[in-house]
């Protein structure tokens, strides 16, 4: 006997394409052209610009004040993006430290009025403290 096709096979066959051809038709439909599901679609900038306003306070005008936090929108992104997030972002919007310059040298230490009015120390002797008895266990 001649070795025949089921005519079942084609409709098997024909059902098989169909499932495969919904499975990648639902896949495409939600990567969105390989983007994330319900995300908008903004350019580089427009990230960088969302993200100044969410760590730093702006003026009306759109100027960054990068001397002032905006602490809830920090919280907020340390939230939803977690640590590693935060510090991504962080590095991103904060503009880079001028390189160049020295570093300034710290205050002189204000003169203590008590200090003054107590004569020096000898430097190779240390303050003696007087000895506290301490009570033994008779004495609890």
């Amino acid at each position: 006997m001649a070795d025949q096709t089921h005519p079942y096979d084609s409709i098997s066959d024909d059902l098989f394409d169909w499932m495969q051809g919904e499975v990648d038709y639902y896949v495409d439909a939600l990567r969105g052209g390989y983007r994330s599901p319900f995300s908008a679609e903004v350019n580089e900038k427009e990230k960088m610009d969302y993200y100044r306003r969410q760590m730093y306070q702006t003026l009306p005008d759109g100027t960054v004040q990068y001397d002032k936090p905006n602490q809830a929108g920090r919280d907020q992104i340390m939230k939803n993006l977690g640590v590693t997030g935060y510090t991504q972002i962080m590095q991103a919007v904060t503009p880079p430290k001028p390189k160049g310059l020295r570093a300034v040298p710290p205050p002189e230490p204000a003169s203590d009025p008590m200090a003054a009015s107590m004569p020096p120390m000898p430097e190779d002797t240390a303050p003696v403290m007087p000895e506290v008895p301490m009570p033994g266990p008779e004495q609890i």
